[in-house]
């Protein structure tokens, strides 16, 4: 997050590491996010987990345990919670059982993690329905592997590998043998899977954060590491040594590892949910006693077994309890007693703050706030900080007042916050106490900015895995909440902070990309304008531009995806495919485009948002960004090229700079301590807010401009803070009145207690001749610069009220200047000394070439004689044109000399600031007269000018005699001239000719084995598409197919149905009245829902004809018709079965149904002693088309299956 190092000076595995840890981190962030557990769904987990881990201290392989009923009920009782038991008890058919239901969870839960990677890689911003669901299984997942799936999962993967004939679970199993290695495998597959997850989610699946609502958030603890080996190791046991041979030394070792639980816990910090707290202290207590009389049994009572130890185990459990719970409550006590500086152990110092922050919590305790009121004495007594540093005496104070406010407690966390910084000068590099603190200042101080440097001195000290995952997770939810705030600043001010400087980092790396390709262009034609040109470089090269080019494409669709709008891409993008890349079309639209958007801009300017105007996507704004990382406040990371425009500095004069770079000095000595105490309270009265400031230019000259400062809410590179800098056009609302609409503003900075002028605008040099040289942090002389030298009247105390209200109307006399300070020649740049000028000029060369070149021909003597007739009048131009401008210079002089004038001016006080005892005013003045030496001047000023003219078009009109001579010369020589011209534009196209036509000629033999080999495989292509289609064609007739036969016998299933309800509504025992229906509008529904079915199937049954007459063309052999025994009712009311194919079959329960459909409700009453057709169509479609045609219909359909996906 802070001083990362550059991407290419990492390994290959440095690279790899972090972006596994990165993912990994994000993971576990979303996991946690997403988390179901509730404190009582967890209380319920623990408990459950002890009754686990409670059954292997009673198991039946302790022999030598007590032996009572009541122990056998308690363990019968455990049992069913054990799946060891079901194990063993089972048999092998149970143990493969449970061990592929565990392979499937695992594999179950591979497949979910590589589908939330996916969906989180490309959903960052908008998370799906689906993902949280997905996130809140895995993230269940991980909360029961680390409490009860442990044990379960892990013991029927061990039994399955560690196979034993005499072992009750592998009975009837042949070990190590046929079917059992595949059992095996599968069992490995998943046990590497299942320890993979039993590592990540006990090592980072864990909350640090005190105020986390999570109730497993406790601070880093060996605990639970701990806790998950003991549940390996016992089904491990019990898997190896089923006959209990060493039991007596297994309890020992259980009770051993009970009994570091318990030490680890003593010493550690606990859980920040305290009933959470205690639940777990009173399991890890019942299972150390647990296993501590099963020790005792074991070693101390020789006599006959009895069940004396279960009377001690009930009775002891509660006691051993309450003492416990009082030996924390005694650390607790004795660490509040101690001085901070006293401790010797970081764990302690932690175990005395989150005490300290629940006695602040729960203050309104009359015990609680008798503590609170005792440590705060204590602390009062060994603190020597002034009270500007420590709030304990301002905490005495409140504490007279019974009253609770918001400001009381934040000055508790202020004062912990205080004791922190005491721990941190004992133990300056922990990261646990940094983290501490961190968590302090953004939870309980809202002070997000000072959190992120805890975290980012945190991120320098060597954290370990939880606590670099902490540090990332916080990291993210701080970035969360600046997204949302600026997010909701956005939605008011119309500039969304994130996506402009996104956009401007995207945008600087496209126009690198372009220029990078307009380089490689140059050198290809450069290298190809040769006379023997490299062919391998310009294969190269060209291999080079088409990446360049691809390159720049895929920048600019980026930036389209962003922004389609903005002008200057679509601009640069435009002119590099129409002049660069020849691509005159598409340039020429996206040129057009752009020309569009800038028209529809300023036509709807009114309009818009001010906002969106000045920061927006085709702003003239100047986008600084610089860091606020504690290391390197204030520095530059980027800016755009808009401060070239403004300020006069190019990129690589700002980047790596510290911004006050751009300031006046005495603001610059100043802003890196504006910015650490902004980010020290996040307290500030500019950030986002536009104000109008002086910036510095490359000459040390002010700018007046607009400032907008937002804190990037992206904390990839920490913390970010970006500058809108917009320069102020003249005769700007910014800086004038309607009464002060044509005035021209000036700026100068002074210090009203010592009186120096700290900067100045550059129309005060120009108008008045005051140098920047003379400013504040930039003179050489000795005499220091004051106001009181040209404007006195603007420090006098008695006009600050006119200077901060209307306006001083006062003098500024600038004429002792150049005396006083040794102003003369060359104060400025553009001054240029007559001494020092030089020819402008020089005789051109091309004719004496021309002569080297032909040779002394007449042709060449004529040539040669044309020079220098053109030189002589060269010459005579030159020195004309040299007069001219030595008269200017002297006339620019002598105006210079005039500038150093009194001038009445009116000036405002345009803002005040106070640095200790430093006052600074900005001034902003204006002229109100001119005194009559100026008027004359100006007066003057037309009559110079004609003159001048005058003289240059007499210039102009010697120039034109002479240029008439020389034509005069050149006709003479005509003829020759000719002569050359057209051997140059012979020359010129033979050149062109052998660029364009002449080629080596494994150039030619390279193109005719390209054009050969596009030709072979445009030849492939054809057919394989010819084939594909073809391929398709046939699967989705395949498909179709099954789709049609499987819905076949669902078509039929539902003219059964329908048929059957007009059976039922012709014998009355269909109610029509109780479904909303009349009995004639019910026939009328049923028949017509009939007559759509039987429609549909014959549809359907055609269709499927068609699709097996196609599939017994593509089979090898031929298929046979397979026949159905179908049954029909005869007249005489008997039943005959015939034997019939299954389309003819199928078609006469069309036929029967159809019939049914004009059939009258009467005609179905059973009552009748005659069989008419009515009931012989109705006896057949139900008795033939209910099961023996339908369960021909699926042997059909499985029949097409089968074809088309074996």
């Amino acid at each position: 997050m802070n001083n990362r190092r550059v991407f290419y000076d990492e390994s290959i595995w440095e690279r790899f590491e972090n972006r596994i840890k990165t993912w990994t981190y994000g993971l576990t962030h979303e996991l946690l996010q997403n988390q179901v557990c509730s404190p009582f769904l967890f209380k319920f987990l623990i408990l459950i987990e002890l009754i686990q881990l409670l059954y292997y201290s009673i198991h039946p392989n302790l022999d030598f345990l007590f032996k009572t009923v009541w122990l056998e009920y308690f363990r019968n009782a455990l049992q069913y919670f054990q799946v060891n038991y079901i194990i063993f008890n089972g048999g092998v058919n149970v143990l493969l059982i449970v061990m592929y239901i565990s392979f499937g969870v695992q594999i179950l839960m591979l497949f979910l993690l590589i589908i939330i990677t996916f969906k989180l890689t490309s959903n960052k911003r908008k998370p799906s329905t689906f993902l949280t669901y997905c996130l809140k299984i895995f993230s269940l997942y991980g909360l029961l592997l680390n409490t009860i799936l442990t044990i379960p999962i892990f013991n029927s993967f061990i039994g399955t590998i560690y196979c034993n004939s005499d072992a009750p679970f592998s009975d009837g199993l042949e070990c190590y043998a046929g079917l059992h290695f595949l059992h095996i495998s599968l069992a490995i597959i998943g046990l590497i899977l299942f320890l993979i997850n039993v590592l990540y989610f006990g090592l980072l699946y864990a909350e640090l954060n005190p105020s986390s609502p999570i109730p497993f958030a406790s601070p880093q603890s060996k605990n639970p590491l701990v806790r998950q080996l003991i549940k390996i190791i016992l089904p491990l046991y019990v898997t190896l040594d089923f006959n209990g041979e060493i039991a007596e030394v297994y309890i020992s070792l259980l009770a051993a590892f009970y009994l570091l639980l318990l030490v680890q816990r003593y010493r550690s910090p606990p859980y920040y949910n305290k009933s959470v707290y205690g639940f777990i202290v009173v399991q890890e207590v019942l299972l150390f006693w647990a296993s501590l009389v099963g020790v005792i049994t074991a070693f101390l009572d020789l006599g006959a077994v009895d069940d004396i130890g279960l009377f001690y185990m009930i009775l002891g459990m509660p006691l051993l309890s309450l003492v416990y719970f009082q030996l924390l409550t005694f650390r607790q006590q004795q660490l509040l007693k101690t001085p901070i500086k006293s401790f010797k152990k970081e764990t302690d110092i932690e175990i005395y703050i989150n005490h300290l922050m629940d006695l602040i919590e729960n203050r309104e305790i009359l015990q609680s706030r008798i503590v609170l009121e005792g440590v705060l004495k204590l602390h009062l007594k060994n603190c020597g900080k002034p009270s500007e540093n420590c709030v304990c005496q301002q905490l005495v104070a409140d504490n007279l007042k019974d009253e609770e406010t918001p400001q009381k407690l934040k000055r508790w966390y202020q004062l912990i916050k205080s004791i922190i910084s005491d721990a941190l000068d004992r133990y300056p590099k922990c990261p646990r106490l940094h983290l501490l603190n961190s968590y302090i200042h953004h939870e309980k101080l809202k002070n997000k900015f000072k959190a992120l440097f805890e975290l980012m001195i945190t991120e320098e000290n060597k954290p370990n895995l939880q606590e670099e995952f902490s540090i990332y997770r916080y990291k993210n939810l701080i970035e969360e909440e600046m997204i949302e705030n600026d997010m909701r600043t956005s939605e008011n001010k119309g500039v969304d902070v994130n996506i402009i400087v996104v956009f401007q980092n995207k945008f600087v790396n496209f126009l690198g990309s372009i220029e990078k390709s307009v380089t490689l262009h140059m050198e290809f034609w450069r290298e190809l304008l040769e006379e023997n040109p490299d062919i391998q470089k310009l294969q190269s090269l060209g291999s080079k531009i088409t990446n360049t080019v691809e390159s720049t494409s895929d920048f600019y669709k980026k930036l389209q995806e962003m922004n389609q709008n903005h002008i200057k891409c679509l601009q640069v993008y435009g002119n590099f495919l129409k002049d660069i890349v020849n691509d005159d079309v598409e340039g020429q639209r996206i040129l057009e485009k752009a020309e569009y958007i800038q028209k529809s801009t300023a036509v709807n300017k009114l309009g818009l948002d001010q906002e969106r105007q000045k920061y927006g996507e085709n702003a003239n704004t100047c986008i600084i960004t610089c860091s606020g990382n504690y290391n390197n406040i204030g520095v530059v990371t980027n800016v755009n090229n808009e401060i070239t425009r403004i300020l006069g500095f190019s990129k690589s004069d700002i980047i790596g700079q510290n911004v006050n770079r751009i300031m006046p000095k005495v603001y610059a000595d100043q802003h890196d301590q504006f910015m650490k105490n902004y980010l020290e309270t996040s307290d500030s009265k500019v950030i986002g807010q536009e104000r109008i400031l002086l910036a510095q230019n490359k000459n040390n000259y002010l700018v007046p401009c607009t400032l907008m400062i937002k804190v990037l809410p992206n904390l990839d590179e920490g913390i970010q803070i970006v500058g809108f800098l917009k320069d102020i056009e003249p005769g700007s609302s910014y800086l004038r009145s309607e009464q002060e609409i044509d005035q021209e503003w000036h700026f100068i900075i002074i210090n009203v207690n010592s009186q120096a002028i700290l900067g100045i605008t550059q129309s005060c040099y120009t108008r008045y001749g005051i140098p920047a040289s003379l400013v504040y942090g930039n003179s050489t002389n000795t005499n220091e610069f004051t106001i009181d030298a040209i404007a006195p009247e603007l420090v006098d105390s008695k006009n600050q009220d006119d200077l901060k209200s209307q306006g001083l109307v006062t003098t500024i006399d600038t004429s002792q200047l150049q005396q006083n300070f040794l102003l003369g020649r060359g104060e400025s740049d553009d001054e240029m000394s007559l001494e020092e000028e030089e020819n402008i000029y020089e005789p051109p060369q091309q004719a004496s070439q021309m002569q080297s070149k032909i040779g002394d021909s007449n042709l060449g003597q004529m040539l040669n004689q044309n020079h220098q007739y053109k030189e002589t009048a060269v010459d005579l131009s030159q020195q004309q044109v040299q007069n001219s401008k030595i008269e200017e210079a002297k006339s620019k002089k002598l105006q210079k000399q005039q500038r150093y004038k009194k001038y009445k001016i009116k000036a405002f006080v345009q803002d005040e600031t106070e640095f200790g005892d430093q006052k600074i005013q900005i001034i902003r003045f204006y002229e109100v007269d001119e005194n009559e030496e100026i008027k004359q001047q100006r007066s003057m000023e037309p009559a110079a000018e004609e003159a001048q003219q005058n003289q240059m078009k007499t210039v102009m009109k010697d120039e034109q005699q002479v240029q008439e001579d020389v034509n005069a010369s050149e006709g003479e020589s005509n003829l020759s001239g000719g002569s050359v011209n057209d051997d140059m534009r012979q020359l010129k196209d033979f050149k062109a000719l052998i660029s364009e036509k002449t080629e080596p000629k494994y150039i030619r033999i390279l193109k005719r084995t390209v054009w050969f080999i596009m030709l072979i495989l445009i030849v492939l292509s054809a057919l394989i598409l010819g084939y594909r289609m073809t391929q398709s064609s046939d699967v989705q007739e395949g498909a179709d197919a099954i789709y049609l036969s499987y819905m076949r016998h669902n078509i039929m299933a539902d003219v059964n149905f329908y048929t059957r309800l007009l059976q039922m509504l012709g014998n009355s025992t269909y109610i029509a009245d109780k479904h909303g229906y009349t009995t004639a509008n019910a026939d009328t529904f049923i028949k017509a829902n009939l007559s759509y079915l039987v429609d549909t199937l014959k549809v359907v049954q055609f269709d499927v004809i068609k699709a097996r007459i196609k599939m017994e063309a593509r089979m090898t052999g031929s298929s046979n018709l397979e026949t159905y025994q179908v049954k029909f009712l005869l007249t005489s009311g008997e039943e005959k079965i015939y034997d019939n194919i299954f389309n003819d079959a199928l078609f006469q329960i069309i036929t029967s149904a159809s019939s049914l459909r004009n059939s009258s409700a009467a005609s179905f009453n059973g009552s009748v002693t005659t069989v008419d057709n009515t009931q012989k169509n109705f006896f057949y479609v139900m008795t033939n088309g209910l099961f023996v045609l339908r369960k021909g219909s699926e042997d059909i359909a499985q029949r097409f299956f089968d074809f088309q996906f074996g």
